[in-house]
């Protein structure tokens, strides 16, 4: 017998219920550190548990900028306009009067991806927030699984001819 032989269904429920987890404790954490105007990131979360030579993988998706939420943005470079506009569209985001007029939507979003430029931006980490409250509240299920599935399989091969 080999470890692809062995069957872990334990194991894979709990990752599962892990997935789901993640996803909802993601979605608060987006809102109680404010990283989510839209909704359009937490509700991009998708995960798959993937089994593949014995070994098990919890792989997560998310649309591209959760990385700049998460760790922030450097200064430096101009962040694409384009997203700041959308951003302000559906934030929305109330310009103050400067010498009396309102700035529109582009000088808005020139400005915001100006102060990004010049100053950055600082990170949020709701996904390592989540990801640590999962390691230091729900490991020992984990080894729970994995006894429970262990145990099942040498039961199974040890008395199948009992």
């Amino acid at each position: 017998m080999n470890i692809q032989e062995l069957k872990f269904s334990n194991l894979s429920e709990l990752l599962r219920k892990w997935g789901d987890l993640i996803i909802s404790l993601y979605r608060q954490e987006l809102v109680k550190t404010r990283s989510e105007d839209t909704g359009a990131l937490g509700n991009s979360l998708n995960y798959i548990v993937e089994t593949q030579d014995g070994e098990y993988e919890v792989n997560f998706s998310l649309l591209d900028y959760w990385e700049y939420v998460e760790e922030g943005r450097a200064a430096g470079k101009f962040p694409p306009l384009s997203d700041i506009k959308s951003w302000i569209k559906t934030k929305p985001v109330i310009p103050r009067p400067y010498n009396g007029k309102l700035p529109t939507v582009d000088q808005l979003a020139y400005l915001i991806g100006r102060k990004i430029h010049l100053q950055g931006t600082q990170g949020k980490h709701p996904l390592a927030n989540t990801l640590e409250y999962i390691e230091n509240n729900y490991m020992e299920l984990l080894d729970d699984a994995i006894t429970k599935d262990l145990q099942g399989q040498v039961d199974y091969y040890l008395f199948k001819n009992f």
